[in-house]
């Protein structure tokens, strides 16, 4: 026949009719006769990958799916009003944004400020609403607050590190002066030098503690001819072979552990390095 090449059938299942002006689906892009336009009335697979939203008819109260697109939204809504929508109200809504005269028999109301508006102007940023304004505001000053918390965290690690650096670097110094300062017996090679910093508690000796003592000896040497030499040299009477008597001990200053006189100096490894400052007291 002469009108075999005008129209398209449904390509609904189980329909397939012949339609003259059939409707062309945005989602499948298949050809579907008046019944069957809607992605509903087809199921559409095509329909999830499209952006869209629910939107109540005001007239027969079933919620449809339209574009999220403002120009497609109101042609996808006229045009569920033409196929039949039932039970139209008489009442008309004016869209409540400022500047806008749209009047018509459908709108949509937004969820954040209550208001009514016209397809056009439904979403948040195309009504300037302003409890989704305040939304924003609060998430910004909340990123703001968490930058600034984390900016505040940084220079404390910061300055943490710059406090360890340069504690290290001082001991360190604190180590270079006691080496230069060192006296001991001459013949010691000076790659077999081990020097200390003795410091005297006020426990050691009635009155005022003596002056502190930088001394070296040879790696190997034990703690106890160690003690020996510093007493001697500060004129502090040493009763350790003294049953009944207080004990001289040593301790690391950095660490505050306490030395065996039976060990000698370069046995601790890093606990106890070549420069280092001892506490002598009497326990």
């Amino acid at each position: 026949m002469e009108a075999d090449h005008i129209g398209e059938h449904c390509s609904k299942d189980l329909c397939g009719q012949r339609d003259f002006l059939p409707f062309l689906c945005r989602g499948c892009s298949r050809y579907y006769c008046l019944a069957h336009r809607m992605y509903g009335a087809h199921e559409c697979k095509d329909f999830s990958t499209r952006q869209v939203e629910a939107v109540d008819c005001p007239v027969c109260q079933q919620r449809i799916m339209v574009s999220a697109s403002a120009e497609e939204g109101v042609l996808e809504m006229r045009q569920h009003l033409a196929s039949g929508c039932s039970q139209r109200t008489a009442e008309r809504t004016c869209c409540s944004l400022a500047g806008c005269s749209v009047v018509s028999d459908w709108s949509v109301v937004c969820t954040l400020c209550s208001l009514s508006f016209c397809l056009k102007h439904r979403h948040p940023t195309d009504h300037a609403c302003v409890v989704y304004a305040q939304q924003v505001q609060a998430d910004k000053d909340r990123g703001a607050e968490k930058e600034a918390m984390r900016e505040r965290a940084s220079k404390v690690k910061e300055t943490a590190a710059v406090k360890a650096r340069n504690s290290q670097m001082g001991q360190k110094l604190e180590r270079m002066k006691t080496k230069m300062a060192a006296t001991g017996e001459k013949g010691v090679p000076a790659d077999q030098r081990f020097s200390v910093k003795v410091v005297f508690d006020s426990s050691v000796c009635p009155g005022p503690p003596p002056h502190p003592v930088c001394v070296y000896f040879r790696k190997d040497t034990p703690f106890g001819r160690v003690l020996d030499t510093v007493t001697s040299m500060a004129r502090i009477d040493n009763r350790n072979n003294t049953a009944d008597a207080q004990k001289l001990v040593f301790t690391v200053e950095r660490t505050s552990m306490a030395v065996p006189l039976s060990q000698s100096l370069h046995s601790f490894g890093d606990d106890l390095l070549d420069g280092e400052t001892l506490v002598l007291s009497r326990v």
